[in-house]
């Protein structure tokens, strides 16, 4: 019995673990999806190099941050803001 509760917490504290480190945010399929959209678009797969220089757009810069800051705040210890930093 004692064997089947360390297996058990094992397991809890593995996917716990996961869940920190792995966001699954629908925020962040989004704003993925649309660099995925544009590299399709473009006639580029998204697993090939590109070699040009690409900049981010100011509002997907703070769309990120935000999302960022979001995210790190529901984590423990508590992160210090980026914008900030």
């Amino acid at each position: 019995m004692h064997r089947l509760v360390s297996i058990a917490l094992l397991f809890l504290g593995a996917s716990l673990a996961a869940s920190l480190f792995l966001p699954d945010s629908l925020e962040l399929r989004q704003l993925m999806q649309r660099y995925q959209d544009e590299l399709e678009h473009n006639g580029t797969k998204a697993d090939v190099p590109l070699r040009t220089r690409r900049a981010i757009r100011w509002s997907d810069r703070e769309e990120i941050l935000q999302l960022h800051n979001k995210l790190r705040g529901e984590v423990y210890p508590t992160a210090s803001n980026m914008e900030y930093m």
